[in-house]
C-alpha cells in the first residue's frame, strides 16, 4: 500500500508518455484516517531512466484512494503530495524505465520500477 495505493513493496508501475513532453507519472501522499497529511513522503531517484529525466516536485492534489479504503472520504480533500514527473529525449519513442524508492512518513519503505511507454 502507499499509504494511498497498493503497489506492494516492489512493483512495477506501467505509464506512458508523449516524446518530449514532461508529464506526470505518478504522485505519493501519506494521508492519517481523519484525513490529515503525515507529512510529505521523501523520494529517491535509485535508477535514472536512460532516455530521459525524473523530476520530484512537492505540491498539492486530490488522493486516489479506492472505494473500499477507509480512507476514501479524503479523495475530496486537497493534501500534500509529491510528484513524479518524466519527460523523454526528444526524438525518443520506445519504452524507459526508471527506480523510485519512497520513504513514508511512516518509516514504510517502496521501491517503484516504473516502465513508461514513450509515444510520439
Amino acid at each position: 500500500m502507499r499509504d494511498g495505493r497498493c503497489y506492494g513493496r516492489r512493483a512495477t508501475a506501467h505509464k506512458r508518455s508523449i516524446s518530449g513532453r514532461e508529464g506526470q507519472v505518478d504522485f505519493w501522499y501519506s494521508v492519517a484516517a481523519d484525513c490529515s497529511s503525515s507529512g510529505y513522503p521523501d523520494l529517491r531517484i535509485v535508477t535514472a531512466p536512460s532516455h530521459g529525466t525524473l523530476r520530484i516536485a512537492k505540491g498539492e492534489n486530490f488522493p486516489d484512494f479506492p472505494k473500499d479504503n477507509v480512507r476514501q472520504a479524503c479523495n475530496t480533500k486537497k493534501l500534500p503530495v509529491v510528484f513524479v514527473y518524466y519527460q523523454s529525449d526528444r526524438g525518443f519513442t520506445g519504452t524507459d524505465t526508471a527506480v523510485v524508492e519512497i520513504l513514508f512518513p511512516s518509516g514504510n519503505l517502496r521501491t517503484i520500477s516504473y516502465a513508461i511507454s514513450v509515444r510520439p
